[in-house]
């Protein structure tokens, strides 16, 4: 990775390994929702009403669950995205703070030396 930190590289790994993780899982229940799919009977008449109405629940659950882990893979790389852009983000905000702490320091300096000159002209 290109982070400093290896928490953040660690973490940065484990967030890549559950979308792995989560997609294999992903691709076995697409299998496994076209396998009971299958073993349903494909006709509608009145025996088979009730088979039809369980058919309908399990097959709303397996969509209920792949769309489930898309979003927790939507998510996930909305994290690491946004982990990412807070690191280096953060690496440019301690640079631009002790640039920022730099000035102020000239300017201290500056305004500390006028107060002197003044205190030193005046007394």
């Amino acid at each position: 990775m290109d982070s400093m930190d290896p928490k953040i590289d660690a973490l940065l790994d484990q967030y890549e390994k559950n979308r792995v993780d989560l997609k294999n899982k992903l691709t076995n229940l697409e299998q496994l929702s076209c396998d009971v799919n299958n073993m349903f009977p494909k006709n509608t008449d009145f025996r088979n009403r009730y088979i039809l109405d369980d058919k309908l629940k399990v097959m709303s659950h397996f969509y209920s669950t792949m769309l489930s882990f898309t979003q927790e893979i939507n998510r996930s790389i909305k994290d690491e995205i946004e982990i990412r852009r807070r690191n280096s983000k953060g690496v440019e905000e301690d640079f631009d703070i002790r640039k920022v702490a730099k000035i102020l320091d000239k300017e201290n300096l500056k305004l500390v030396k006028k107060n002197e000159e003044k205190e030193a002209s005046n007394g």
